[in-house]
């Protein structure tokens, strides 16, 4: 393994180099495939239109996003330099020694890459926690995929601009995220936009789950055979109080756009947090449970996980933004960071915030700034 850059910058190249070979190793084991070439090479190039290219043992890379100076980069520049490292170098096995048929299945290559760079990243260098910065990053797929101008991730290619254009947020995370019919699964999430709204009320034991497309902006007559059959099987985790979590291996069937099932719990329960860990590519809905989440981060927000906190953030506000919440019951939740020491929960929560700050209108803020200071 070999780091080239200009002679002015070589002092900078030690920290990609041991990233470069522990990364190389892991790939190793964990594949049991051996990277098949003689050398690997890493070259900083000064003007560099990409972040980096994974070209088979020549992988090029702008100086930013492979040199660190041990006295003035920070840790973001680490972070980003680990995981242009970790991605490039997962492309030597997802994208050049298997490589897709045609373009159209470009999310192959980029998704599984993407994926191994944050699940290497998490294995080898765990104090740089890229598990929160994954789930921001699949926050802002969402976002994009529940947009009326949002795309398969696998669709027709014919042209070079076709080629540029699938080269997206949604080819690069989406795919990221038992007994079954792989097929039949695997085509409703790559061949339809979007991702599901899971609606959940609770009575009693019994708590009925109600599956939906979300998309932000569609007419009824978009309703068509394309979001038929969002999913025809989907998986759902509960986590229910005192932290036991149990996970359901729920099954959704259904020939329409509306799916619909009851899930029986072995006992009444305080609270319920669907989508553990946001392990899944949905949103959840908790109706008239809000309250109950609201008050328990209130009361004790560590009941909930890092992700699972961050995960309630994103979804009340894309609720609100889709209608069928309140941007006051948003707020409320919110509250409790005041006692968030987290980065995930804190960053998705300002990312929402920003969202909403970009629709005001500005006045007078100059001279607001001016008596501040």
């Amino acid at each position: 393994v070999s780091i080239y850059a200009i002679p002015q910058h070589l002092n900078q190249v030690g920290y990609a180099l041991n990233t470069a070979v522990k990364l190389l190793e892991f790939y190793q084991k964990y594949f049991l495939i051996n990277y098949p070439l003689e050398k690997l090479d890493l070259v900083a190039i000064p003007d560099f239109q990409s972040g980096a290219m994974e070209n088979w043992g020549l992988i090029t890379f702008r100086e930013t996003t492979l040199l660190y100076d041990n006295k003035t980069s920070s840790v973001r520049d680490k972070k980003l330099i680990t995981a242009v490292i970790a991605h490039e170098l997962a492309h030597q096995w997802f994208g050049n020694l298997v490589t897709m048929e045609w373009w159209n299945d470009l999310w192959l290559n980029e998704g599984f890459a993407t994926f191994m760079e944050y699940f290497a990243m998490e294995e080898i260098f765990p104090e740089l926690h890229s598990d929160e910065d994954f789930l921001n990053l699949i926050f802002k797929a969402m976002m994009k995929d529940s947009l009326n101008s949002s795309h398969p991730i696998s669709s027709a290619v014919q042209s070079s601009q076709q080629i540029e254009e699938m080269f997206d947020a949604l080819s690069y995370i989406k795919i990221t995220n038992g007994t079954l019919d792989v097929k039949k699964l695997m085509k409703t999430w790559i061949l339809h936009k979007g991702f599901p709204l899971v609606t959940v009320v609770r009575q009693g034991k019994n708590i009925s789950v109600q599956q939906e497309k979300l998309l932000y902006r569609v007419e009824p007559e978009n309703w068509t055979s394309d979001a038929r059959l969002l999913l025809s099987y989907y998986f759902l985790s509960i986590k229910i109080y005192l932290q036991i979590c149990i996970s359901f291996p729920f099954v959704f069937r259904g020939s329409s756009i509306f799916s619909d099932a009851v899930i029986e719990l072995p006992e009444e329960v305080e609270w319920i947090k669907f989508n553990v860990e946001m392990s899944g590519y949905y949103i959840v809905h908790y109706a008239e449970d809000w309250k109950t989440l609201i008050d328990l981060l209130k009361k004790n927000h560590t009941a909930l996980s890092t992700k699972d906190r961050a995960n309630l953030i994103n979804s009340i506000f894309s609720l609100a933004g889709l209608g069928k919440e309140s941007l006051e019951k948003a707020f409320e939740l919110i509250n409790y960071l005041e006692n968030e020491s987290s980065t995930a929960p804190l960053t998705q929560a300002l990312f929402q915030m920003s969202l909403i700050y970009n629709l005001l209108e500005k006045k007078g803020e100059q001279q607001l700034a001016a008596r501040v200071m």
